[in-house]
């Protein structure tokens, strides 16, 4: 009997110990940075031209921006025709997206 072998998640590495770790994709690194980018450009929580955000606001923030490239990834297949995009991927993509996010902090998905 053949077993096709197990898909894994973008950036998730489980370890030997069983231990799950993980790094963040360029597409996800972009979407936080665009995130991060459109807060600074806007003048919110700038004084004197420096800007701080507490870090757990970061967490959260980071949080949220995965979450916005999972959602457009499950957007992008049920837009796009299957010759164009390998749906299977996109979900992979959401899922390791959305796992990140939620080990981040703890958001109402």
């Amino acid at each position: 009997m053949w077993f096709k072998r197990k898909q894994r998640l973008p950036g998730i590495h489980q370890h030997r110990s069983g231990q799950v770790s993980f790094t963040l994709t360029g597409e996800e690194q972009a979407e936080i940075d665009s995130l991060f980018r459109m807060m600074q450009e806007s003048g919110e929580g700038t004084e004197l031209r420096t800007w701080y955000i507490h870090p757990e606001a970061h967490k959260a923030m980071t949080a949220w921006a995965l979450i916005s490239y999972a959602r457009s990834q499950v957007t992008l297949t049920g837009m796009a025709d299957e010759a164009v995009v390998d749906k299977d991927l996109c979900f992979r993509k959401a899922l390791a997206a959305a796992s990140k996010a939620f080990s981040l902090h703890p958001l109402p998905i």
